[in-house]
């Protein structure tokens, strides 16, 4: 169902708008609700790459604190991981 929606929606500059504002699009559609975007290790092109430089709808995502492991750098189960909240309507 996700890929389904995700595919009715269009994207980047098809949009008119980047895709940060896209993402937030789907995530304020009925069928979503979405209050949260979970980056897993992401090192895209765009993600997180345009929140941090603060594209249009990026304002829309406050990243979260993850707290700090104490554990070995190599054990930690969040390396990597970023948490956004939908914030914006």
């Amino acid at each position: 169902m996700i890929e389904q929606a995700a595919d009715e929606f269009p994207r980047g500059e098809q949009s008119g708008h980047g895709l940060a504002r896209d993402v937030l699009d789907l995530a304020n559609d009925p069928r979503f609700r979405a209050t949260l975007l979970v980056l897993i290790d992401a090192d895209s092109t765009h993600w997180p790459s345009d929140l941090d430089a603060g594209v249009d709808g990026a304002a829309c995502f406050r990243e979260l604190d993850l707290g700090i492991d104490a554990s070995p750098a190599d054990d930690d189960p969040l390396a990597g991981v970023r948490a956004f909240e939908v914030v914006c309507p």
